[in-house]
């Protein structure tokens, strides 16, 4: 199929299933990585030959912090978005002769239905609010609050004008410099 020109692709896909080890089964596991992992390397794969022939190209992919340091009950999550890490980085070095960026994105936590989704699970199995919950996750991150999906994208943005490549970026609330 002809696409024409390609110049910028930015992937964002999450999956996340809340489980104990013992209770991340091989489905959960296998679509966790299919989603996270497998979709993405899909994406720039596709995308590689067009953005060659042009000589140029920007990749950025949205990872998570999980993706650089391991969160509990989300074991499935942590390694894909480790994998898909490990994808951006191994791409940069391959493309980047072709004028072609590959950069990683890894927000903490975004206010987003799938956080939502998370923190009823967590509700529901330790008797807490989503408010409670959504309190403490906003406590624990650097800049004590939630990013909002807004923040996330205009991070990507940046990535565009830069010229990095191979970056897996941390993100949060400290690091865009507003604090609550």
């Amino acid at each position: 199929a002809a696409w024409g020109g390609v110049d910028v692709i930015i992937l964002n896909a999450g999956e996340a299933d809340v489980q104990k080890i013992e209770d991340t089964t091989d489905a959960i596991w296998e679509k966790t990585l299919a989603i996270n992992t497998t979709a993405p390397f899909r994406f720039i794969r596709a995308v590689t030959p067009v953005m060659k022939s042009q000589n140029y190209g920007r990749v950025i992919v949205i990872a998570s912090i999980a993706g650089l340091m391991g969160e509990a009950f989300v074991t499935a999550y942590s390694a894909s978005k480790h994998a898909v890490v490990g994808v951006v980085r191994a791409s940069a070095v391959e493309l980047s002769k072709y004028g072609i960026t590959v950069n990683a994105l890894c927000p903490g936590y975004v206010d987003t239905p799938m956080l939502d989704k998370g923190l009823d699970v967590t509700a529901a199995r330790t008797g807490k609010t989503r408010d409670e919950l959504r309190a403490a996750l906003a406590a624990k991150q650097p800049g004590g609050r939630l990013l909002t999906a807004n923040e996330v994208a205009t991070a990507a943005i940046a990535f565009i004008d830069n010229g990095e490549t191979g970056e897996a970026r941390w993100l949060d609330a400290a690091t865009i410099g507003e604090k609550k």
